[in-house]
């Protein structure tokens, strides 16, 4: 029994694009999707939010770990989504080989070494048909982003595109799997975006709730009394009369005093002792 898909939920289509002039790809054109039993109506896709991001160009899908490799310009034309990207290849080497093997073909099989890209989509709007054989209509859906990634996750995604995917149909129709182990393999691709998205909700609520508390501290820090600087000055002699006084003179003086009254009492005790100062 085929999965149902359900409005909200995060799902990715992967295809293998066909190369246009102009350096266009043809991402979507009304793609049925065998998994879901289902199609997606190119016009009914919003692209505010993938606009609102950037129009961003993943790595299969991780905005967590790793940069974007750039950027898609995009248009629809007849029912049908073109991209073409754009790679950061000259700030971000990673991005520089993933746009080579984009644009080089194997010698060994012909395909590009890197040659499928995926549509991270949200439902909007499903039109289901029950009671018969018709796959639901997505007629609304968001535009996330769009990855490259190396291989479909989509047993039948990207077929009638014009060209053959190295994809999990590819390998079902070489014989080199099964039907079950493709949609097994499906399966375990889906329960880790589901995770990816359940995780990434999680800690965009986490950053958010952090950036609020930052701005109440800020504010809390602003609305605090500013420190007042207090200079400390060594304390100096008084000199009411503001007579310049010379340290050294000072002292000497002093000295000199002293040593004066101490010998004019050892005077008298002196002439007290030989009787020559009356008691």
């Amino acid at each position: 029994m085929k999965k149902k898909l359900k409005s909200g939920e995060h799902f990715s289509l992967s295809v293998e694009p066909k190369r246009e002039e102009g350096g266009w790809w043809l991402i979507l054109d009304n793609t049925f999707i065998e998994k879901y039993n289902c199609r997606i109506h190119v016009g009914g896709l919003d692209f505010s939010e993938f606009v609102r991001t950037g129009q961003k160009m993943l790595a299969f899908h991780d905005s967590y770990s790793q940069l974007p490799l750039g950027d898609w310009e995009y248009k629809v034309e007849n029912g049908k989504l073109y991209g073409k990207p754009h790679f950061a290849s000259d700030i971000y080497p990673y991005a520089a080989v993933c746009e080579k093997m984009a644009n080089t073909r194997s010698p060994v099989t012909g395909h590009y070494y890197l040659n499928a890209v995926s549509a991270g989509l949200q439902p909007i709007e499903i039109v289901e048909h029950a009671g018969s054989d018709e796959p639901d209509d997505i007629t609304k859906a968001m535009l996330h982003e769009i990855s490259m990634v190396v291989f479909g996750a989509h047993p039948t995604a990207g077929r009638g595109l014009g060209g053959r995917n190295l994809n999990l149909s590819a390998a079902v129709e070489d014989g080199v799997i099964t039907a079950d182990e493709a949609e097994s393999v499906t399966g375990i691709l889906d329960q880790a975006i589901q995770v990816l998205t359940t995780e990434g909700a999680a800690l965009r609520t986490e950053l958010e709730t952090l950036r609020t508390e930052n701005a109440r501290l800020q504010a809390e820090l602003a609305a605090l009394p500013k420190p007042q600087t207090v200079r400390v000055i060594a304390s100096q002699p008084i000199n009411p009369g503001g007579i310049a006084v010379n340290p050294e003179h000072l002292v000497s003086t002093v000295n000199a005093a002293l040593a004066g009254r101490i010998a004019a009492a050892m005077d008298r005790v002196m002439r007290r002792m030989t009787g020559k100062l009356p008691d």
